[in-house]
């Protein structure tokens, strides 16, 4: 584990349901929700498994 991946919450169900139930574009809506994991850290806590893994 990692200090970032500890932090990092991903709730899928809601995601899936916000897309569903939302008025926007799909892909619109799919993209703002990878922007906002990405600004709570998602390349950080990505990099951050991938290096532990290698060691």
């Amino acid at each position: 584990s990692t200090p970032t991946k500890n932090e990092f919450i991903i709730k899928p169900a809601e995601d899936l349901l916000t897309i569903m139930t939302g008025t926007e574009s799909v892909d619109k809506m799919y993209d703002d929700l990878m922007a906002s994991y990405e600004s709570e850290g998602l390349s950080k806590m990505i990099e951050e498994v991938n290096a532990k893994i290698s060691e």
